[in-house]
């Protein structure tokens, strides 16, 4: 299945004036101690990254969005597994178009 918030920040990626996305600036630490019940909590931290992210967007705007991009046949991608996306990401680009 797809998660929101990739699609989300694909989306906001390319400045589709469309959506008409507001963005703000926050400090942001992201839990990675081991913990299953906590691991990956966001967090607002003082001493966090320097993060933007979306205050508001026309959520009417981005559904119609993401329903037209997903029709596309050459947009869609198909990925077998977790293994095969990590060699896509650590394969060097040597002009393929994927």
């Amino acid at each position: 299945g797809m998660f929101l918030g990739e699609v989300l920040g694909a989306a906001i990626m390319v400045a589709d004036p469309v959506l008409k996305a507001d963005m703000d600036v926050a400090r942001l630490t992201v839990l990675a101690n081991g913990d299953l019940s906590t691991d990956g909590q966001i967090r607002v931290d003082k001493q966090g990254s320097l993060i933007r992210i979306v205050s508001t967007l026309d959520e009417f705007a981005y559904y119609g969005h993401l329903a037209n991009l997903l029709g596309r046949k050459n947009q869609s991608a198909v990925i077998g597994s977790f293994r095969e996306q990590k060699r896509i990401w650590t394969t060097p680009n040597t002009g393929r178009n994927w």
